[in-house]
């Protein structure tokens, strides 16, 4: 509706200040002339908006301008509380204010939207730290200060697979949390790239501004970069038996292809699965054991069969391995007996 993208686009100018009709207009899925229209109909209305012409204009709204947050509907409301609630502002030392800002945010809406919110947030949580205990990045806090304050790093930067740390003198330009891991947004020779902080060494924020291009689009970087690397898998199909009661979990790490049917032996079911790629359908496979065995490929079974007779011997050669044995293997405690195809 035109009065959704009016407020839209009301709250994009309060949060940026200025905006060129162009990225308005991709935002909000209009053409240009939409946007000059609107920004006409917002000016009508009373709204202090204005263009500035030539390089370095845009649209813009009085700094002074000030409206509440009634526009927001119910469900609008519900959703930008349940964002806030598993952003990274805990490892970004801001989750006091975090909490501040939903309180605040919250006495803000009108009662009937309150309400509504409040049934939510009562009923719904949204834990994105997991189970296990959380660890902020070694290096998280130096590098959010270089990216608040435009400045230049040098990391010391292992690259995927490698063990040798290289230097890496990089524009910050911004952090990108995805699912808990975080990443940096770097600039070299003006191209920019996403370094897991995980695989940082070191950091020296130096006394150098970086060269920030004025439309950088850090969310659309990031998403393209994610597309580029779900584009490099090979899809790999599996045919496997699987014990019925690990089905439901193996289902959550990779894609039926058809709904389970019966097995060739007893206890199991026959699953026709994809995994992104081989290295996926090795990680996932390894961790369910005896309860999820590969019938093809041939050379999926027989890596997982070199992987596991390898623990084996493994196991045997640091314990001794005193006890049962079957065709000269030792039997680990709890293993289910292979079933013949």
């Amino acid at each position: 509706m035109r009065a959704d993208r009016l407020l839209s686009l009301l709250w994009m100018l309060r949060a940026r200040g200025s905006l060129t009709a162009p990225a308005v207009a991709r935002e909000l899925g209009v053409s240009v002339r939409t946007v000059y229209r609107d920004v006409e109909s917002l000016s009508t209305a009373g709204v202090p908006v204005y263009c500035v012409p030539g390089r370095g204009g845009g649209i813009r709204l009085d700094p002074g301008f000030r409206t509440d947050v009634t526009g927001l509907t119910p469900q609008e409301s519900q959703a930008l509380l349940a964002a806030a609630a598993v952003s990274g502002a805990q490892d970004l030392g801001l989750l006091e204010a975090l909490t501040s800002a939903r309180l605040k945010l919250t006495a803000a809406l009108p009662a009937s939207t309150r309400d509504a919110v409040d049934m939510v947030t009562g009923r719904v949580v949204v834990d994105a730290g997991g189970w296990l205990p959380h660890r902020t990045p070694v290096h998280l806090d130096a590098l959010q200060h270089a990216v608040m304050g435009d400045r230049r790093v040098r990391i010391g930067y292992r690259s995927r697979g490698t063990a040798h740390t290289r230097d890496r003198h990089l524009d910050a330009f911004g952090l990108v949390c995805s699912a808990g891991t975080w990443y940096l947004a770097g600039a070299q020779e003006g191209r920019v790239r996403f370094f897991h902080l995980a695989r940082i060494s070191s950091v020296e924020v130096l006394d150098e501004p970086t060269d920030r291009p004025p439309d950088l689009d850090l969310r659309g970087l990031w998403e393209e970069s994610r597309a580029r690397f779900r584009a490099r898998f090979t899809p790999e199909p599996v045919e496997a038996l699987v014990r019925p009661d690990r089905i439901a979990e193996l289902l959550t790490l990779a894609q039926a292809l058809e709904p389970p049917g019966p097995g060739t032996s007893p206890g199991y079911s026959r699953v026709l699965l994809r995994f992104s790629d081989r290295s996926h359908a090795v990680e996932v496979l390894r961790r369910f054991g005896p309860d999820a065995l590969v019938l093809e490929p041939a050379d999926l079974r027989e890596t997982l069969l070199v992987e596991a007779r390898s623990t084996c011997l493994a196991y045997e050669q640091v314990s001794g391995s005193a006890g049962p044995r079957r065709g000269g293997r030792p039997i680990p405690p709890g293993t289910r007996a292979a079933p013949s195809r």
